[in-house]
């Protein structure tokens, strides 16, 4: 019992100063992943930004600057990311060589 009521001390602080800090490059955020798949033109995509969207309202989360960074899969380097909260790998992992997955991947 003690060990859980500490644990739930220290959850709730760590959230707290990182809802404080959020955005400011003073903490780092542990990064939360889902991957959807399914058939093209399904609605992946849409439903990714509405499910991120919702988790982030879920900690209050407050911006007037773009929430969402999709990340080209063509492209080597995070062209144009500007500390959005939410990344979107829009078709992950289709790629045709195996140097690509690999890259993808290891990212």
């Amino acid at each position: 019992k003690y060990i859980t009521d500490l644990n739930s001390k220290l959850n709730k602080l760590y959230e707290e100063i990182a809802l404080i800090n959020i955005g400011n490059g003073n903490i780092g955020i542990e990064p939360f992943c889902f991957c959807l798949h399914g058939k093209s033109q399904i609605g992946k995509t849409y439903i990714t930004k509405d499910l991120a969207a919702t988790c982030l309202k879920a900690i209050n989360y407050q911006t007037d600057n773009e929430i969402f960074y999709t990340r080209p899969l063509t492209t080597k380097h995070w062209d144009g990311v500007q500390n959005e909260p939410v990344c979107i790998y829009d078709d992950f992992a289709q790629v045709k060589t195996d140097m690509s997955i690999s890259d993808t991947i290891g990212e």
